[in-house]
C-alpha cells in the first residue's frame, strides 16, 4: 500500500491558488445540528469560517412546548449568544415537526424571527449557508444575499429539496455520486467541494506520542478501531466477523450511540470491547493507538454518497486504513485499502501484517482535507 505519489483528488476539487474564504458576514443556518450536540463537522466549519468572516449559527430551534411562557418571544425575536469566535442564535420552534407542512411552518417561524433578531442588531448578511431543505426560508428572507447549500449525502432528492435546489446561488456537494448527479441537473451552479477534519489536533497525536489510554494497553494487539458515532450506518456484523478471526482485539470507541449498551453487545457479540464514549479530546489519541482503523460502513445508497470526515481523521493520525466500498473514497486507494464488504475482514487482517506503510502520504492527503484548506476550496467559489 506505499505510494510513490499522492492520489489524485477528484476533478474539479483540487485547491485552487487563491486565498480563504474572507471578510463575508454569513448567516450560517444550521436547524439540524445543535451546537451542543456534539462537535461535529458543521460546528466545526462554522468555527473555522469565524475566524475570517462575521459567522451567525443559527441553532436547533427550541421547542414551544419547552418554552416557559415568559420565553415565548422567542417566537418573535431570536436570541444571540457569544460562542467562541461567533454568535450562537437561538429561536423558537414548532413542536412535534413531523409532516412536511409541520416542518415547512417551523422553518418559516423560525427565518422569521431571525430577521427580526436581524433588524434590530443591525447584522446584514451577505452569504446565507443552508443545511437543510427546511431552511429554504432563510434564503427567502435574505434574499439580497447570496445564498449556499451544502447538499445532503442523499439521492434522489430528500423531502423538500428541490425547491432550495433550484432556488439557491451555489450548491455544494461533498461526495462524488451526488455531485454527478446535481451537475447534471443543476448545471455551473453545482461545485465539488470535500469535507475537512480537524486536522491539527489528529495529526498532533502523530507528532506528540503518549502511552497508549489505560483502557487499551492489557489488550491483545493487533488493535483494530473505530472511534466515532455508533449509528445504523454502521455494518456491526462487520466488526463482529472480525473479531472472531480470534486475532487481536477489535475496538469500538462511541462518541454517543443511537443503540442501548445492551443492543449494541448483542449486535456485536462478546469478542468485541466497547470502550463507551469518548471525548473529542480524547479521540486522537485512541486513534493514533490503533493499528488498522476502520471505516465499516453498510452498502447502501446513504453510504455510497458519502465522504466520511473519520476516514481523513484516521489518515491525519497516520493510521493504516480499511474502509468498505464509498466511491468517493476510492481515489484513495494508494494510501488506504477501500474494498467490498465481502473482503473487509480479509483486507483488514492482510493490514495488520503489513509494515506500517508510508504514513507521509497518508498525512498529506489528510492535509488537503483540512479546514485552512477547504476555507481556500471556498474562497475560490464564493469569494
Amino acid at each position: 500500500m506505499e505510494s510513490e505519489a499522492l492520489p489524485r483528488a477528484r476533478p474539479g476539487s483540487e485547491r485552487p491558488g487563491c486565498g480563504p474564504l474572507a471578510g463575508r458576514r454569513i448567516l450560517y443556518a444550521s436547524t439540524n445540528h445543535a451546537w451542543a450536540f456534539g462537535w461535529t463537522f458543521y460546528q466545526m466549519l462554522a468555527e473555522a469560517l469565524a475566524g475570517r468572516n462575521e459567522v451567525v449559527y443559527v441553532d436547533t430551534p427550541t421547542s414551544l412546548a419547552r418554552l416557559r411562557p415568559r420565553r415565548w418571544g422567542a417566537l418573535l425575536v431570536a436570541a444571540a449568544e457569544r460562542e467562541g469566535r461567533l454568535d450562537l442564535l437561538r429561536a423558537a420552534g414548532l413542536p412535534l415537526q413531523r409532516s412536511r407542512w409541520q416542518r415547512s411552518a417551523g422553518g418559516r417561524l423560525a427565518a422569521r424571527a431571525v430577521a427580526r433578531w436581524a433588524a434590530r442588531a443591525g447584522f446584514d448578511p451577505d452569504l446565507v449557508w443552508t443545511f437543510s431543505p427546511w431552511e429554504l426560508p432563510f434564503v427567502r428572507r435574505f434574499g439580497a444575499a447570496t445564498s449556499v447549500y451544502w447538499t445532503a449525502d442523499h439521492l434522489p432528492f430528500v423531502p423538500g429539496e428541490r425547491p432550495l435546489l433550484e432556488r439557491v446561488d451555489v450548491i455544494l456537494a461533498a461526495a462524488d455520486p451526488v455531485y454527478e448527479a446535481l451537475r447534471a441537473r443543476f448545471g455551473a451552479r453545482v461545485h465539488p467541494v470535500p469535507v475537512a477534519c480537524d486536522f491539527a489536533r489528529y495529526h498532533g497525536a502523530r507528532l506528540a506520542p503518549a502511552p497508549p489510554p489505560a483502557a487499551l494497553a492489557p489488550l491483545e494487539r493487533p488493535l483494530f478501531g473505530y472511534a466515532g458515532w455508533v449509528s445504523p450506518r454502521l455494518d456491526l456484523e462487520l466488526l463482529r466477523d472480525l473479531a472472531e478471526r480470534r486475532t487481536g482485539t477489535v475496538v469500538v470507541a462511541g462518541v454517543r450511540s443511537g443503540l442501548s449498551a445492551e443492543r449494541l453487545r448483542a449486535a456485536l457479540g462478546p469478542r468485541v470491547v466497547l470502550l463507551g464514549p469518548q471525548s473529542r479530546e480524547e479521540l486522537p489519541a485512541l486513534m493514533r493507538s490503533f493499528d488498522v482503523a476502520l471505516v465499516p460502513y453498510r452498502e447502501n445508497e446513504f453510504n455510497r454518497c458519502s465522504n466520511p470526515v473519520k476516514f481523513y481523521e484516521y489518515l491525519a493520525s497516520g493510521r493504516p486504513t480499511v474502509t468498505t466500498d464509498i466511491p468517493t473514497l476510492r481515489a484513495f486507494g494508494s494510501v488506504a485499502s477501500v474494498g467490498s464488504r465481502e473482503t473487509f475482514v480479509e483486507r483488514a487482517l492482510a493490514e495488520a501484517e503489513r509494515p506500517t506503510g508510508d504514513e507521509a502520504a497518508r498525512v498529506a492527503v489528510a492535509r488537503e482535507h483540512s479546514f485552512p484548506a477547504l476555507l481556500e476550496r471556498l474562497g475560490a467559489v464564493l469569494g
